[in-house]
């Protein structure tokens, strides 16, 4: 795949499970739910696997997924969290 093509992405940020995940992964959020570039930072370090945490992806700059998915074999949001 050229690197430089377009994706067509569903955020499915309507979806019931998407926001079901997001709301279970807030609650581990312990600081100013004011402050909406902190909850962002939050979302994006939960979301990651990263310091023995378990988080929703887990990131391969490679060339070999033969253990998990292809990058470019997503569609959207609801894929991933659905799995």
């Amino acid at each position: 795949m050229n690197s430089n093509s377009a994706i067509k992405w569903s955020y499915a940020q309507y979806n019931r499970s998407t926001l079901l995940t997001l709301l279970h992964v807030l609650e581990d959020y312990k600081g100013d739910h004011s402050d909406v570039n902190a909850i962002v930072r939050f979302f994006t370090y939960a979301s990651t696997y990263q310091n023995g945490m378990k988080g929703i992806l887990m990131g391969n700059w490679g060339s070999d997924f033969s253990d998990g998915t292809e990058p470019t074999a997503w569609q959207g949001s609801d894929e991933i969290l659905d799995q």
